[in-house]
């Protein structure tokens, strides 16, 4: 007997998906007459099929009852053998090819159901040039979900149409994905041997940087042992190999190749896909362009210099010293301040970085070639309430933008999403209220950019949402903000963010915190934003590290009384500001190399522990160490790309005795009185007998023996001055030594 569950498992759900399917718009490509053309030899072609229906007379594909199936057409160019796969789908497939002018007349050639992974399917069937066939997906019981159709036609013999040098396929863009086939593909005469190996089964692409920086091809989750192997040279006898991969053990997949190396603009390379001992199948080749990003030189240079021995036991570590280089919501309570009222000095380095979006249209150029900006008020702009904040204050901005480069900004991709936006609007820095009731709204040309391209971007109404752009020249005196490029900031961490809300003059909002984290590409937080405030930087509060940029939110405003007022929440009310993860861009952000932090481990040998952090390339032993003891010490330096661990270096302090002593007792009679300040004064202006401990007669612990000494203890003993520096009371050593004076013999402490 099947038990309810089983039952539900079998009628339920397909029931549940049959009734649903009518619930849903159908797609363009939902009958075979409507079909979507597919073009070209190779391709893909990304959707969905919900909502979508069988027809009357359409046959059942792969044998299953389906009934979601979308239609393609496609048109050979050349006679050869056609693939389609519906690889990277993200539901249960059924896939089919058929010639025939209608539905009623099709006539099937090749039918799949599962041929990868158990769901997804494959059909490889001979075409002729210039004849038409169509493709169908279907979902298996009538499955829904994203498709992904990628086909390619391979050559006479089955080859694919990259098999060769010069037949390489051109891929653009970054980032990119492309489903391949190396099956049927051969050596080609005069190919390199990639990875020691004879060609067997190569492919080829070439691929064009638009930008200087660093490209990582990979084939994560092919479905075969792949190689992977990149090529500069404009010849196939003249290549000249720039990397290669087999195996990226280290990721725990075998099989997945992967390489990563830098580009100049303009220059073409040639990535070669083959397979280990001539495998063949589908494969997957993903690539990434980014910003290069390079871990610090080894620290070097040690001082004391390695296995050294009769080191001073109170001295400083050095190292790299002669390197070194010199739409608004309030949550809670209203955070936004005013530029001016920022005191944090590290906060107020960070709004220099802060731009404006505004319209070219509304920047108006003065004969002495400075820009201004409209004065009308956020009043004028809309019918806001007289109690509305800013309400008097200029508003000409639409969004907000920072510098994450010399000459590269971030912002959100609905603020500029194509090149109409890029020509349209201008960047300013610096407008802010100078004091209260006073504007600023002329602005020298040093703070005025444009946009010269979008380097990247995207745009979305859910998920991530973010742009890169390019300026027509490198700013001026500011600095790009630094953005985490690793983790995720830790759910109810405080934030800050800075921005143009309302386009209104700069202002900075602090008291947020994470709210949910759970989402990839971006989070939620309490942030008090509004329209405007788009594309702002989001930042640790305490690190001021960009932890992404704020893209969205609930409504701004409500109605009150015929006119807008700010929407007002709880702290843990309304929906929150969604706040894309600055993972989703840092490929493209700078790093700032320049700013390294250096790790301090100190300790015996073999037991080393982390004293500290410091930007110097130094660190001072605050204690005296031991005597004739081994010590062991290693630097670590860090910046935003990664560590340098340094070699560990060692010493052996000295084995001098530390004298004991009393400091003022000059005649060693174990007191301090009249006689020690005359017998200082005898020693330095009459020839009077050396003291047998001359730092006991450093009364002021200055590093030398004078007048001063003299009067500090004589002040000391009649005015009530202060005492001298220890050892005082008791015997004891210098807790300052090694300035040089000596203390031969102290008797009474034995010595």
């Amino acid at each position: 007997m099947y038990s309810r569950a089983a039952i539900c498992k079998y009628l339920c759900i397909p029931m549940f998906l049959w009734v649903s399917s009518f619930l849903e718009a159908a797609p363009g490509n939902d009958d075979y007459l409507e079909a979507a053309v597919l073009e070209g030899s190779s391709g893909q072609w990304s959707g969905e099929n919900r909502g979508a229906t069988r027809e009357p007379g359409e046959e059942l594909h792969a044998g299953n009852a389906g009934g979601s199936s979308v239609w393609f057409s496609w048109r050979a160019d050349f006679t050869g053998q056609l693939t389609v796969y519906t690889f990277g789908s993200d539901f249960d497939t059924l896939l089919a090819s058929y010639t025939g002018a209608t539905v009623s007349d099709t006539v099937l050639i090749e039918s799949n159901d599962d041929s990868w992974d158990d769901f997804q399917s494959r059909i490889s069937f001979p075409v002729s040039l210039g004849a038409e066939y169509h493709i169908v997906v279907d979902g298996w019981n009538g499955n829904v979900g994203n498709l992904l159709l990628t086909w390619h036609l391979s050559r006479s013999g089955g080859a694919p149409a990259n098999d060769s040098f010069a037949d390489s396929e051109v891929i653009s863009g970054s980032p990119g994905m492309l489903v391949g086939s190396n099956t049927g593909s051969s050596r080609q005469e005069g190919e390199p041997y990639h990875l020691g190996q004879i060609p067997g089964r190569s492919v080829w692409y070439t691929w064009t940087s638009e930008n200087d920086g660093e490209v990582t091809f990979s084939t994560d989750g092919s479905g075969f042992n792949t190689m992977l192997a990149v090529y500069s040279g404009a010849s196939l006898d003249g290549l000249e190999r720039i990397t290669q991969n087999d195996d990226v053990e280290a990721q725990g997949t075998p099989g997945f190749s992967q390489v990563r190396f830098r580009v100049t603009a303009g220059e073409p390379f040639h990535i070669v896909v083959d397979g280990r001992d001539e495998e063949s199948g589908v494969f997957i080749l993903r690539w990434l362009f980014s910003i290069p990003c390079d871990p610090p030189a080894r620290p070097e240079a040690p001082v004391p210099a390695d296995v050294s021995v009769e080191v001073e036991r109170s001295l400083s570590l050095e190292w790299n010293q002669a390197r070194q280089v010199v739409a608004r919501i309030v949550y809670g309570e209203d955070d936004r301040m005013e530029a001016f009222a920022v005191v944090r000095q590290e906060r107020r380095e960070a709004l220099e970085s802060i731009a404006v979006v505004v319209e070219r249209s509304d920047l108006v150029e003065n004969e002495d070639g400075s820009f201004s900006l409209p004065a009308r008020t956020l009043a004028e702009t809309g019918s806001f309430c007289a109690s509305e904040r800013f309400v008097d204050q200029p508003s000409p901005g639409t969004c907000s933008a920072f510098l994450v480069g010399p000459d590269l900004l971030a912002t959100s991709g609905q603020c500029i999403s194509d090149a109409v936006d890029c020509s349209r609007f201008a960047f300013v820095f610096g407008f802010r209220m100078a004091e209260p009731g006073v504007p600023v709204l002329n602005f020298d040309p040093s703070q005025v950019y444009f946009c010269s391209g979008i380097l990247e971007n995207r745009v979305e109404n859910v998920g991530p949402d973010w742009a890169i752009i390019r300026l027509d020249r490198e700013v001026e005196d500011r600095s790009p903000l630094a953005v985490r490029r690793e983790g995720r900031v830790e759910e109810g961490r405080e934030l800050v963010t800075m921005g143009h809300p309302f386009g209104l003059p700069l202002k900075i909002a602090d008291g947020a915190e994470v709210r949910e984290n759970e989402f990839e590409g971006f989070f939620v937080a309490n942030i008090d934003a509004s329209r405007g405030s788009t594309g702002s930087p989001v930042l640790d509060a305490d690190t001021m590290l960009v932890e992404g940029i704020l893209v969205r939110g609930d409504d701004d405003l409500v109605l009150q009384g015929g006119c807008w007022v700010t929407q007002q929440c709880g702290d843990n009310n309304c929906r929150g500001e969604d706040v894309t993860r600055s993972e989703e861009f840092q490929h493209l952000v700078p790093p700032d190399l320049e700013s390294i932090i250096y790790e301090v481990w100190f300790g015996p040998c073999g037991e080393l522990v982390k004293v500290g952090e410091t930007r110097a390339t130094s660190w001072e032993i605050r204690e005296r160490l031991p005597g004739a003891t081994h010590y062991c010490w290693r630097i670590v330096a860090r910046n935003e790309c990664g560590r340098a661990f340094g070699p560990t270096w060692s010493f052996i302090t000295s084995s001098v005795v530390d004298p004991v002593f009393r400091r003022g007792d000059v005649n060693q009679d174990e007191l301090v009185n009249l006689s020690d300040g005359i017998g200082i004064l005898n020693y330095l202006f009459r020839q009077g007998a050396a003291p047998g401990c001359v730092n006991g007669a450093d009364v002021d612990d200055s590093g030398q023996v004078n007048i001063t000494d003299g009067i500090y203890l004589l002040t000391h003993l009649f005015l009530g001055g202060a005492p001298p520096a220890e050892p005082l009371a008791e015997c004891g050593i210098d807790i300052t030594p090694d300035d040089g004076l000596e203390c031969e013999s102290y008797s009474p402490c034995g010595f």
